[in-house]
Parts: C-alpha cells; sequence; structure tokens
C-alpha cells in the first residue's frame, strides 16, 4: 500500500525491497491515455564512494541495426517481439491517419495507437534495463564510445546509457564515455592505467 495525500492508502505493485537507509523524497502521479495510473516514487541515498580495481572491462559502441555492438564483437539486438510491436504500431498509426478528423472511431483508433505505444514503451525499457543489469553486474568498468556527430539513433540508447551509469555508480564501478576513439584502442589505454 501507498499513502498519498488527500486520496489515503492505495494498493500498489511494488517491484523491489527499498533499503531502510533511503530517503523518501517526493511521489509522482501520472495517468496515461489508457486510463491506468503511475506513482513514480523519488528516493535519495549515498551511493559507494570506492571503485572498485578495473578488471573486468569491457567497450560498447551504437549499433544501428540493434542496441550496442561490444568489444569483443558481439552485436546486441532488439528481440523479435518488441520489432512486432513496432510493426503492429506503425499499421495502427497508418489506419489512423486516414480516418476522418473529430469521428469518433478516429477517437477510439488514437486510443488503440496509444496503447500499443505505451506496450512498445514498457517492452524496450524492460529489455534495455535487463541488459544493462547484466553489463553492470559482469563489468568493472564500461567504456562507451558514442555515434559520430550527425548519425541520428533512437531513444533506446540514450536510456541504455542512462540505466547503465547510475547502476555502475551504485554498485562503486566506473563509466566512461568517448569519442572519436576506437573501443580496442580505448580498452588498451584502460587496461594500461
Amino acid at each position: 500500500m501507498i499513502k498519498l495525500p488527500k486520496v489515503g492508502f492505495i494498493r500498489m505493485k511494488q517491484h523491489r525491497q527499498v533499503p531502510e537507509e533511503y530517503k523518501l523524497k517526493s511521489v509522482t502521479v501520472s495517468r496515461d491515455i489508457s486510463g491506468r495510473y503511475y506513482a513514480s516514487v523519488l528516493f535519495e541515498y549515498e551511493p559507494p564512494q570506492e571503485h572498485e580495481t578495473a578488471e573486468n572491462i569491457i567497450g560498447l559502441a551504437y549499433c544501428e541495426n540493434g542496441l550496442y555492438i561490444d568489444s569483443g564483437g558481439k552485436e546486441v539486438c532488439y528481440p523479435s517481439y518488441i520489432r512486432k510491436t513496432a510493426e503492429k504500431l506503425r499499421q495502427e498509426k497508418r489506419r489512423l491517419s486516414h480516418m476522418k478528423k473529430l469521428s469518433q472511431n478516429r477517437r477510439k483508433q488514437r486510443i488503440r495507437v496509444m496503447k500499443i505505444e505505451r506496450k512498445l514503451c514498457s517492452q524496450r525499457e524492460d529489455f534495455v534495463h535487463k541488459q544493462s543489469r547484466q553489463i553492470a553486474n559482469a563489468y568493472d568498468c564500461v567504456c562507451i564510445k558514442d555515434p559520430a556527430q550527425g548519425v541520428s539513433y533512437d531513444f533506446g540508447w540514450t536510456m541504455f546509457k542512462f540505466f547503465l551509469k547510475y547502476k555502475l555508480a551504485g554498485q562503486g564501478k566506473s563509466f566512461i564515455r568517448t569519442k572519436g576513439i576506437l573501443l580496442n584502442k580505448m580498452l588498451y589505454s584502460v587496461q594500461a592505467v
């Protein structure tokens, strides 16, 4: 249960246990077009200051056909269920564009499109969370190479970097961003330090 001012106690789905040393700062309640409510809870805490010695190091770069490619040459792509949802969204948006403005059917189709967009967003966020958690647990130092200027990349890459950065910081590990340096050269220079 969560207690909200002027509303009282509301049943909620809690995704993980909150440590006692975390300090509650605020709760933001939002509602999407499908009518579901979400409560985003903000806590303040002190991350560990000690950085581990970097024994396991990996380099990651943006991959146009997927999410990223690592320094070992392994390419990680979005799963097929995300691509299917994206294709379904494209079809439903096309149907919406052909409907008469201010009609009841257009309003229903708009809600259908918003629900699919929400589903796609949740699927991508879940996948990126899992990928960043696996990397944060397996490596002591992660070096990220951003794409060259002018290369357009999707929001998944930005979200991936953000998740990876705070998960590594929470474990006292290193996160390094670089531009224009090849991953292999970057890894050699980090290992030499």
